[in-house]
């Protein structure tokens, strides 16, 4: 991904070196702070305020209620980290919608063999305030 591809979302404070996925989901499992990696680049996410989290609340129930009975499509909120393998890409969107199987990434850390749900392979949605 190049720099004109990183999204205007994205937090302005970037860890200064590259870094690799396996790097990157350490830093997420040992910190308690959420993070942006785009192709070897970490962002630190800012804490939202309240006007963005009323209107990315309002979409994800929005979005819940439109497809509730549908079974072909999940919702989530911005609780869920999502992987785009094709850009090398995660992140969490404000609302996110998957339609068929959830494909969820197996992460394993040395200190728990447990497999970690850390990402889901979809497409999501940013609300900018």
């Amino acid at each position: 991904m190049t720099a004109a591809a990183i999204p205007a979302t994205a937090p302005a404070q970037v860890l200064q070196c590259r870094y690799s996925v396996e790097g990157y989901l350490e830093i997420e499992r040992k910190t308690n702070q959420r993070h942006i990696f785009i192709n070897g680049l970490i962002y630190l996410m800012a804490g939202a305020k309240p006007p963005h989290l009323r209107i990315s609340g309002n979409v994800f129930g929005q979005l819940y209620n439109a497809l509730e009975n549908r079974v072909d499509y999940e919702v989530f909120n911005s609780e869920t980290k999502i992987y785009l393998p094709r850009f090398n890409y995660y992140y969490y969107p404000d609302a996110l919608v998957m339609a068929g199987k959830t494909r969820v990434c197996q992460q394993r850390n040395r200190r728990n063999p447990e497999s970690y749900p850390h990402c889901r392979s979809a497409v999501g949605l940013r609300c900018r305030v």
